[in-house]
This record gives C-alpha cells, sequence and structure tokens, in this order.
C-alpha cells in the first residue's frame, strides 16, 4: 500500500495537483470511548499509538481548503467522531462544507451520522448509500441507482440560495436517498 501510496502522490504532482495529507493527528494507546487523547505531529507518533482524528492544525488547513473549492464529495468522517475526543476533525469539516459555498454531495451512513451529530444542515445532497455520490455522480449526471436531473439543478435554489438537486428513484422526487 505504501508503494501505491507514493505512486499516487508522484502522479498528482506531476499533474500539478496536491493531495492533502495531514501534519498532525490525535492518537491513543487504546479504542475505547474512556481512552486518553493525545495530539501531535505524523512524525511523532509512536508503535503502539493508532491514530484515531486529524489534528487541530490539519483540521483547519483542510478546511481552508474547502472555502475555494466548486464541488465538494465528502465521504467519511476523519476521525472515530463517535468518541468525542476523536471528532473535532470531522465537526471541523463538517462546519467547512456547510459554510463552502460548493456543491456538496456527502455520503455513506457514518459521514451522514457526523452530520446529524453536529447539526450541519446546508449540504446539497446526501445519501445513505455506500459510495454511490462519490462512484457515480462523479462519472455523469444521470447513474443509477439515481437520476439527477441538470435541468432541476438549474432551477431550483435551496433557502439559503444554494443550488439544489432533484433525485428521483423509482419516481419519487427528493434532495435526501437513504
Amino acid at each position: 500500500m505504501v508503494d501505491v501510496a507514493r505512486g499516487l502522490l508522484a502522479r498528482s504532482r506531476a499533474g500539478g495537483a496536491e493531495i492533502p495529507l495531514p501534519t498532525d493527528v490525535v492518537v491513543a494507546k487504546e479504542f475505547a470511548a474512556s481512552a486518553e487523547a493525545d495530539v501531535k505531529p505524523v512524525a511523532d507518533v509512536a508503535a503502539d499509538e493508532m491514530i484515531l482524528d486529524i489534528g487541530p492544525d490539519t483540521a483547519e488547513k483542510f478546511a481552508a481548503a474547502l472555502k475555494g473549492a466548486g464541488t465538494v464529495v465528502w465521504n467519511g468522517p476523519v476521525g472515530v467522531f463517535e468518541f468525542d475526543q476523536f471528532g473535532e476533525g470531522t465537526r471541523t469539516i463538517a462546519q467547512a462544507v456547510a459554510r463552502s459555498p460548493a456543491f456538496s454531495i456527502a455520503g455513506g451512513g457514518d459521514t451522514i451520522a457526523a452530520i446529524e451529530k453536529y447539526g450541519v444542515g446546508r449540504i446539497s445532497l446526501t445519501s445513505r448509500r455506500p459510495a454511490a455520490p462519490s462512484l457515480n455522480s462523479s462519472r455523469a449526471r444521470s447513474c443509477p441507482p439515481w437520476k439527477c436531473s441538470s435541468s432541476a439543478l438549474r432551477a431550483r435554489k435551496n433557502g439559503d440560495g444554494r443550488p439544489a438537486i432533484r433525485c428521483s428513484r423509482r419516481r419519487r422526487s427528493g434532495a435526501r436517498l437513504r
């Protein structure tokens, strides 16, 4: 996997793109709600520690990058948000996606659970179907198991002025798929 990751990083740099990586993380020695959290630079993570969230510097860096995005596809929390001491990274990302003027797609049950936990309501499209938004909507405007009407996308707006998308599955329409 390390070789694959290095290859992806090299290809992205060669193409003029950047894959943002964490610089600081939140670690613990056990996976438990009672685990003690410790923030440290990535290079200082010990062999007996688990990385359970991105650190505050990384979260702010990622949030800043979302400000200029035109489209955000979010498919998964960045930490073990179910444990409060490991949820700040996910909370920061969720709030940044909601504040962004970008068209945002959030997919997967854990992502939707995080959105609900942090009270984030300004996501353009959500789906509990695993990988549906990230794999399908990036390929085409219309794709199974749901179809998105481009005319509806241009014509409708959410109450906050951001584009809304009408999605249908078996002739039902709505902005939220489950």
